[in-house]
């Protein structure tokens, strides 16, 4: 797995230059995607542009192992010196395997309906099968149906598809489990459980790309003591019935503008139950004052967590193609 090097100089198609790019790159996913980018979104733009301004680091990444699991990697079409389409590809190792996520497909408004996007996808599966790595992924949301189309013809398959969910005003929280139902902070012995629900919610094909750590989720004193060196923290909260757990909920603090929640839940977990749940991390998020934020399948409960008052911030489609194909531009 090396550094990309392809000469492109007869088509408008070439390799992302760190040196000259970066700031053209950042403008461009600014212009079409300002109407999705949330606050971190913004932030990775300023990353990037605070990048194309160190000297330092534009020395650094031309010389880097595409390994390197960074956003800066790609492809950009330009024409009369302007670059007007951009891909950026992520590889990625799971197991003894690698492959890439294709990120940030941009076209200008002004240039588009001309197969660029296409063309620019092409020649990433190009270098991704040259490369010797096994697949390619990519998420798209499900509303855009011409990049749907695009990528189904070109040979990708939904894996899967999610909703990323954002709470920050909250209704009120005075849900009463119903008769029968305790809800009470995780016990150590529910710890297998758990982690079992959760490899069902957050399946081995998408984990890789969302920041699920499950040793973060195991009892243990020195493990806690190891969450509290590095400045992170973990509550754990869940539902039984008659002794049982059937339903988990980790509320786990982070740096960014919103902590996270993670679900581990049966498949029959009545919804007035999780409603129940839910009160516990909701009230916790709002004595730190922020909001939270999820990633579900697009099917768990999505009729609850918008009377809750949660935010559909996009829906997207987890698709992927094995071993690109070779294709004629």
């Amino acid at each position: 797995m090396g550094a990309i090097a392809l000469d492109c100089q007869s088509s408008p198609i070439r390799v992302l230059d760190t040196r000259k790019d970066l700031l053209d790159v950042a403008d461009l996913i600014e212009l079409c995607f300002q109407d999705t980018l949330d606050r971190e979104g913004f932030d990775y733009l300023r990353h990037i542009r605070r990048a194309a301004r160190d000297a330092r680091y534009l020395q650094w990444v031309p010389g880097a192992l595409e390994t390197v699991s960074m956003p800066l990697y790609g492809y950009v079409w330009e024409e009369n010196g302007k670059v007007v389409g951009n891909l950026s590809l992520i590889p990625f190792r799971r197991g003894r395997n690698w492959f890439y996520m294709i990120a940030n497909v941009a076209v200008h408004p002004s240039f588009r309906r001309r197969g660029i996007a296409r063309q620019l996808t092409i020649r990433a599966l190009e270098h991704i099968r040259d490369h010797g790595a096994s697949a390619a992924w990519l998420q798209v949301r499900t509303d855009n149906e011409p990049a749907v189309r695009l990528y189904t013809s070109l040979g990708f398959i939904e894996r899967a598809c999610r909703i990323n969910w954002v709470g920050e005003n909250f209704l009120p929280l005075d849900f009463k489990p119903p008769a029968g139902w305790q809800i009470q902070s995780r016990l150590k012995d529910q710890w297998l459980r758990q982690a079992g629900w959760l490899k069902k919610v957050y399946p081995p094909e998408i984990t890789w790309n969302i920041p699920l750590n499950l040793k973060q989720f195991q009892p243990g004193f020195w493990l806690d003591v190891m969450r509290w060196m590095n400045g992170s923290r973990i509550i754990h909260w869940s539902a039984c019935h008659d002794g049982e757990v059937a339903g988990l909920i980790s509320y786990e603090s982070t740096s960014s503008y919103h902590d996270t929640l993670w679900f581990a839940v049966s498949e029959n977990l009545p919804e007035d139950v999780l409603r129940s749940l839910l009160v516990f991390p909701l009230r916790h998020a709002e004595k730190r004052r922020k909001g939270v934020t999820m990633n579900l399948p697009a099917n768990f409960y999505p009729h609850l967590l918008d009377e809750m008052n949660f935010e559909r911030k996009q829906t997207l489609s987890w698709m992927e193609i094995r071993y690109p194909p070779r294709f004629n531009l």
